[in-house]
C-alpha cells in the first residue's frame, strides 16, 4: 500500500487546479476572490457552492460540505482517500510512493494479480455473451426486459456451457489453472484435482468496487436449475459482507437524491436502473451486515431497505432493522418497504413502471413505524397481556440504539402508541424473539394505528468530548490499542466484531476501523485514517493524543481486555438472574436452566483465558 508524505501531498495539491477540477462538474462565474455555482452534492436552486483556487479550498455554505482537491474527489467520485491521491496524483504525472514492507508488497501484487485475472475473465465473458453461442442468454435477457444499452453499463456476459471454457481460454495449463483458483474462477475434483469452471451455462454479473475494478462474479441460470444463482467465493479482493452490487454506478445518483434503496437480487436492481430508478444497490446472497450500513451511510443520510413480502423478506427486514437500531443518529434515516405477495421489485417496475415504483419508496414506512408493527405483530393490545407481551419484545430493541437521547425518544414515540409509560421500555433485558413470517403478514396488512407518514424521532449529535472521555475505560483502551497496532485487528478481529461498545462515537469508529482493515488498505504500522469519516478521524485523534502507559506486549493485554469484558458480560446475566429469583421466587426450573447455561458460559470463557495464558 502506498504511504504518502505531507510532502508529497503538497506536490499534488500544487499541481492539480482545484478551479479546474472543480470546473469539469460544476459551472462557475467569477465572485470577487472566490468562484460561485450549485453545489454539485446536494440539490440547490440558488447557488452557495464557492471555491478559492487561491487557498485550494471549496465550501458549501448549504450542505456543508468542504474541502481540498482530494476532498472534493473522494466526494464527487465515491473514493477512499489513498484511491483519490492516487488518482489526482496519476492526473499531475506524479509517481506515487510503494511501501517497502516485504508482506504488505506481497499482499498487494496478490490483489492486483487477481483483479487483472478477474478483468481478464469479465472481457471473456462479454465475448460469450455477443458470440453466438450467446444467443439463448441474449434472448433471455431481452424477455427480461434488458435493453442492448443496460447489458452493456452493467457488463453483463455469458459463461457457456463446458467445463474446461474459460480454463482453456487462459491456456490450459498448471500456471492457469493456479491463477483462476485463486480468484475462485475454476475448482478442482476431489479424487484426481484436476480444474474445471465454476460457471457453467450462466449469465455473469461482474462484481465491482466503487472505482469500477471487477472483484468477482455472480452466475445465474436460465431455467430452473439449482442453485438458481452461484458466487464467487471469498478471495483476497472479494468480501461479500463488504461489496454492494451496483454501487459503483449508482454513487452519482445516490448524492442527487439523498438517499439509497437496497435490494436483494441482481436483475432487481439492474430492472429498477434500466427504468430509472438509479439510486440502488443489492447484497450479494448475503444477510445485510454491519459493514454495508457503514459504507452506505458514508455516502447517504438515508437509506430505504426494499424487500419481498414472503417470509424470507420479513426476515430480512428484521434484521436490517436490528441492525439499522445500532447505527441510529440524529442525521440518519431508515425506512422500509414492503412489496405485494411474493412479488420482488423487477416484478412491480416490469409491471407498473419506473414512475409507481419511486412512490412506493416515498410511501415507504419509516423505522418507527416497523417497529411498531414488529413488536406488536400477532399481539392483540387490548388487554395487559398484549402490551407486556409487546413491552418484551420492543425492549432489547430499545437497547441496541446507541444515542441515548435517541433511545428515549424513540421509547416515548412507541410508549405512546402502546398506551404504556416510557420506563416500562427503558429497562435492560436479554433478546426476545422476533416475530413469525404469519404474525408479519398479518401486521403488515392490518391498518397502522398512525398515519404511514409518521416521522422517526430524532435527537441531537452527542458532543466529541463528553462522549470520548466519559468513563467507559475498557473501550478507550480498546480502541487504542489496535490503533497504535492495526495487526493486533486480523487476530482478533472475530471478538472485536461481537463487541458491544456502550460509547456510540467508539462504537462508530471500530465499525469504520473494521472496515478499512477488510479491505487491505492497512499497513502493520498504521492505518489510512483520513479514509474515516471526519468524526472519526477527530474520535480517533483524541484516542491517540490521550496519555496511556505503553502496551508491552499487546496482542496478550488486547486478548486480556476482551476477554474480561466477555465474562464481566456474562457474569451481569448471572447476577441479573440471581436478583430476579431473589425478588421474585418465581425462577423454577427455568430460572435453574439459564443459571447453570451462563455459569457453564463463564467457565467456559475463564479456561479459554487460561489456555491462552498458556500457550502464550
Amino acid at each position: 500500500m502506498a504511504r504518502f508524505t505531507e510532502s508529497f501531498l503538497d506536490d499534488v495539491r500544487t499541481r492539480v487546479d482545484l478551479l479546474e477540477l472543480v470546473g469539469r462538474s460544476v459551472a462557475l462565474k467569477k465572485s470577487g476572490s472566490n468562484w460561485t455555482g450549485l453545489c454539485p452534492f446536494h440539490t440547490e436552486k440558488t447557488p452557495s457552492f464557492s471555491v478559492n483556487p487561491e487557498k485550494g479550498f471549496f465550501k458549501c455554505f448549504g450542505c456543508g460540505a468542504g474541502g481540498d482537491v482530494f476532498a472534493f474527489v473522494m466526494r464527487r467520485q465515491g473514493l477512499a482517500f489513498h484511491e483519490a491521491v492516487s488518482s489526482l496524483a496519476g492526473q499531475a504525472g506524479l509517481e506515487i510512493p510503494r511501501d517497502r514492507d516485504p508482506l504488505a508488497e506481497q499482499r498487494r501484487q496478490v490483489r492486483d494479480r487477481i483483479l487483472e485475472v478477474n478483468s481478464r475473465a469479465e472481457r471473456y465473458f462479454r465475448d460469450r455473451l455477443a458470440a453466438p453461442e450467446g444467443r439463448a442468454a441474449r434472448e433471455y435477457l431481452d424477455q427480461r426486459g434488458l435493453s442492448t444499452e443496460t447489458v452493456a453499463r452493467f457488463h453483463l456476459g455469458y459463461a457457456p456451457p463446458g467445463w474446461r471454457n474459460l480454463l482453456d481460454h487462459f491456456g490450459g495449463g498448471d500456471a492457469a489453472a493456479t491463477l483462476l483458483r485463486e480468484a475462485g474462477l475454476v475448482l478442482a475434483k476431489e479424487d484426481s484435482g484436476r480444474h474445471y469452471d465454476r460457471f457453467r451455462d450462466r449469465i455473469i454479473f461482474p462484481i465491482h468496487d466503487r472505482r469500477g475494478l471487477c472483484l468477482g462474479f455472480g452466475g445465474r441460470v436460465m431455467g430452473d436449475e439449482k442453485p438458481k444463482y452461484i458466487n464467487s467465493p471469498e478471495t483476497p479482493v472479494y468480501r461479500k459482507g463488504e461489496v454492494l452490487f451496483g454501487l459503483d454506478l449508482a454513487l452519482e445518483s445516490i448524492r442527487e437524491e439523498g438517499s439509497v434503496i437496497v435490494v436483494e437480487g441482481y436483475l432487481d436492481l439492474i430492472a429498477l436502473a434500466s427504468r430509472g430508478v438509479g439510486h440502488v444497490v443489492a447484497t450479494l446472497g448475503t444477510a445485510l451486515t454491519h459493514r454495508h450500513l457503514a459504507i452506505l451511510w458514508q455516502h447517504t443520510p438515508e437509506i430505504r431497505f426494499c424487500f419481498d413480502g414472503d417470509q424470507a423478506g420479513q426476515k430480512a427486514a428484521w434484521r436490517a432493522m436490528e441492525l439499522a437500531l445500532e447505527y441510529l443518529r440524529s442525521d440518519r434515516r431508515a425506512f422500509f418497504l414492503f412489496l405485494p405477495g411474493s412479488a420482488d421489485p423487477d416484478d412491480i417496475v416490469r409491471l407498473e413502471g419506473g414512475d409507481a415504483f419511486r412512490q412506493r419508496v416515498r410511501d415507504a414506512w419509516p423505522l418507527a413505524e416497523f417497529l411498531f408493527r414488529g413488536v406488536t405483530a400477532g399481539i392483540t393490545l387490548e388487554g395487559p397481556d398484549g402490551k407486556a407481551a409487546a413491552v418484551s419484545r420492543a425492549r432489547p430493541l430499545l437497547q441496541k440504539v446507541g444515542d441515548p437521547l435517541l433511545r428515549e425518544l424513540h421509547a416515548e414515540h412507541l410508549a405512546g402508541r402502546l398506551g404504556v409509560t416510557t420506563g416500562h421500555l427503558l429497562v435492560d433485558t436479554t433478546p426476545a424473539p422476533a416475530p413469525s413470517g404469519g404474525e408479519y403478514r398479518a401486521a403488515l396488512s392490518r391498518p397502522a394505528a398512525v398515519s404511514r407518514r409518521a416521522v422517526t424521532p430524532v435527537a441531537p449529535q452527542i458532543p466529541l468530548g463528553g462522549a470520548v472521555s466519559g468513563g467507559f475505560d475498557q473501550e478507550r483502551h480498546i480502541l487504542q490499542m489496535i490503533l497504535r497496532h492495526p495487526q493486533l485487528v486480523e487476530q482478533h478481529e472475530e471478538a472485536l466484531g461481537r463487541q458491544k461498545i456502550e460509547d456510540p462515537l467508539l462504537a462508530e469508529l471500530l465499525t469504520e476501523l473494521l472496515v478499512l482493515a477488510s479491505t487491505g488498505r492497512v499497513s502493520d504500522t498504521g492505518w489510512p485514517l483520513t479514509d474515516l469519516t471526519l468524526q472519526s478521524q477527530e474520535v480517533a485523534r483524541h484516542l491517540c493524543l490521550d496519555e496511556v502507559p505503553e502496551f508491552t506486549d499487546p496482542d496478550q493485554q488486547l486478548s486480556g481486555c476482551l476477554e474480561s469484558r466477555q465474562a464481566g458480560s456474562v457474569q451481569g446475566e448471572i447476577d441479573r438472574a440471581i436478583t430476579q429469583e431473589t425478588e421474585g421466587g418465581q425462577g423454577g426450573a427455568g430460572f435453574w436452566a439459564r443459571f447453570t447455561a451462563l455459569r457453564r458460559e463463564k467457565e467456559s470463557s475463564r479456561n479459554a483465558r487460561r489456555h491462552h495464558e498458556v500457550a502464550r
